[in-house]
C-alpha cells in the first residue's frame, strides 16, 4: 500500500498522462534544439551565398547587432528562456558569424559600417524611391 501511495504522489492519479506529458514536453526539447540547428545553418548557408556575390558574407549578423544595439535583446542571454527559445541566441549569432568571418579570412564589419560590399546609400535610394 505504501508503494501504491507514493507512485500515486510523484505520478499523480493518472500515470500513464503524467508519462505522456513528459513525453510530449522530451519531445518538444529535441524540435526546438533542431530548430536552433537549424537557424544555425540558416546563417552558415547566407554566408556562403553571399560570399559568391558582390555583397558582404557577414552582413546575415546586422540585423542582430542593430537589435542589440537598441536595446531589443539582452547581451549574452542566458538561462531557461534561452534553453526553450526555437531560435539561437541573437548575440551568439552575432559571435558565431564573426568566428566564421575570421575563419574564412573575411574582414569583421559590424552594421555601421559603410564600404565595398555593404551598400548602404544603394539600399536607401531603392527603398526611398519605391515610397514616392
Amino acid at each position: 500500500m505504501g508503494i501504491q501511495m507514493l507512485t500515486q504522489l510523484v505520478l499523480g492519479q493518472n500515470p500513464s498522462q503524467t508519462a505522456m506529458i513528459v513525453s510530449n514536453l522530451f519531445t518538444g526539447m529535441t524540435l526546438l534544439a533542431n530548430s536552433r540547428a537549424d537557424e544555425d545553418e540558416s546563417d552558415q548557408v547566407s554566408m556562403k551565398y553571399l560570399q559568391a556575390t558582390k555583397y558582404y558574407p557577414g552582413a546575415v549578423k546586422f540585423f542582430f547587432e542593430k537589435m542589440r544595439d537598441d536595446g531589443k535583446v539582452e547581451k549574452g542571454g542566458q538561462g531557461i528562456s534561452v534553453f526553450l527559445s526555437t531560435h539561437p541566441d541573437p548575440i551568439a549569432r552575432i559571435a558565431s558569424v564573426d568566428q566564421r568571418l575570421k575563419a574564412a579570412g573575411i574582414e569583421v564589419k559590424s552594421y555601421k559600417a559603410t564600404g565595398a560590399g555593404i551598400f548602404k546609400d544603394e539600399y536607401k535610394k531603392n527603398i526611398l524611391s519605391q515610397l514616392k
